[in-house]
């Protein structure tokens, strides 16, 4: 087999040369050359009909000038000679497309100076993956942080604003510093992004806006909301605050009280406010005082009905209403109807939960409203009724002549409108005075 001649382009050194040789089988382990020719093997010396081995005959090394022609040596592909291959990898130390940089092989660049990022006594490096190493490069921008640097962008190395000392808020980084503008201090009267509050810095917050229903917020040492002077957790803590009717139950209202119905259980809302749904029973009855006094002379029980009817249709109340006056003829308890349900001054409030607890001796809130509901000046009214607590004639103190009189000889009996005992029997006066009259409704 003819040995291959490779030209001095592809530089190929000692080495390869007898790689080839060797990989020909034309290689004697004795040091001799054995050269095929002809199918002949000649082994010693050198015979000029087997080879023309470029060089000449002589005894001298001389290259012979007439060496072999290139043009006779062969195919050049490294393939078909057996000859190196070039390579793409990384790691070979060329320099192939794609890579920056391939072992020592750096482009023609040494220092961090050549690209920009630093000085000249920083060298340059390449990473295992072929790409420039700045790593001791120290210019702000290349994405390492380096001495003097403390940060590079997005590149914090585990620093807070916490870990710096502030209470809270956004580390950044600006020209290769920390840049702590975005932290928060607490404790400098300045509304941070992370703080509730600090000192009286509350922002629009109130105990309210808390969740409670009243009271001073305030403004604890690590800039949270204090709440300690805050009152009531607001409807479902069952505590009525604020505006709440009731918190978890009725808290004591009766359907009685709130509805003038006697029967039924009041209720709580989930929103705090009182349910009277449940309530029942004959509608309470309306009771008031005249705030106008008028001669003695009804014309009987039956005229001071009139009276009191008239006032009532006069202040725009319906219904039917009669006067608690008796004579010799009539008393209430004889003309009245005995309701089981309550009777109900016209401000809401209870004097009796029916008609036994009406006429037992005492009611639960003395007479004093009038028919537009409005208080009256006890001072300047008396009050016309010769009648007992119990609703029965009063025996002794005279009913003018039964209503008839208004002779200040003749007497009536009158009650005392800011008394829960007397409110019917009191004493007597003199006809010629000008009284007032209960008036129930019916």
């Amino acid at each position: 087999m003819p040995i291959p001649v490779r030209s001095p382009s592809h530089r190929w050194g000692l080495g390869a040369l007898l790689a080839v040789v060797v990989s020909s089988g034309c290689f004697d382990p004795a040091g001799i050359v054995t050269v095929e020719h002809g199918g002949d093997t000649t082994g010693g010396g050198n015979d000029e009909d087997a080879v023309d081995d470029g060089y000449s005959d002589t005894s001298d090394d001389t290259p012979d000038d007439s060496g072999p022609d290139e043009s006779e040596s062969g195919d050049d592909d490294p393939e078909t000679t057996g000859g190196p291959t070039d390579d793409d990898d990384c790691g070979d130390g060329l320099l192939d497309d794609g890579e920056e940089c391939d072992l020592t092989n750096l482009d023609g660049l040494a220092t961090c100076a050549d690209v920009g990022l630093g000085l000249e006594t920083e060298p340059l490096a390449c990473t295992s993956m072929c790409t420039l190493d700045f790593g001791a490069c120290s210019a702000c921008g290349d994405g390492v942080v380096t001495s003097p640097e403390t940060c590079e962008t997005d590149v914090l190395g585990g620093a807070t604003c916490r870990s710096l000392g502030f209470s809270g808020g956004t580390l950044t980084c600006t020209d290769c510093g920390y840049d702590t503008s975005g932290c928060d201090t607490c404790g400098d009267g300045v509304l941070g992004a992370t703080e509730a509050c600090d000192g009286a810095e509350l922002g629009a917050a109130t105990c309210e806006s808390q969740g409670f229903s009243g009271g001073t917020l305030g403004c604890a040492a690590d800039c949270t909301f204090d709440v300690g002077a805050c009152q009531g957790q607001g409807c479902g803590d069952g505590v009525v605050d604020g505006p709440e009717e009731c918190d978890g139950s009725a808290g004591g209202h009766t359907c009685l009280a709130l509805t003038g119905l006697p029967d039924g259980d009041v209720g709580c809302t989930a929103a705090c406010t009182l349910d009277t749904s449940d309530c029942s029973g004959p509608s309470a009855l309306r009771v008031f005082v005249t705030s106008g006094a008028f001669a003695t002379n009804f014309g009987g029980a039956l005229g001071a009905d009139d009276v009191c009817q008239s006032v009532a249709e006069d202040a725009g109340l319906a219904g039917t209403f009669s006067a608690w006056v008796s004579d010799d003829s009539t008393t209430p308890a004889e003309r009245f109807n005995h309701s089981d349900g309550a009777y109900q001054l016209l401000d809401g409030t209870i004097i009796a939960n029916d008609w036994n607890d009406l006429v037992d001796g005492q009611i639960a809130a003395a007479i004093g409203i009038d028919e537009s509901g409005q208080a009256i000046d006890p001072s300047s009214t008396t009050v016309a009724t010769a009648t007992t607590e119990s609703g029965d004639a009063q025996p002794f103190n005279g009913n003018c002549a039964n209503w008839t009189s208004t002779s200040a000889s003749q007497t009536l009996g009158v009650g005392n409108e800011e008394n829960m005992f007397t409110w019917s029997s009191s004493g007597a006066v003199g006809c010629s005075t000008l009284v007032a009259l209960y008036c129930f409704e019916q």
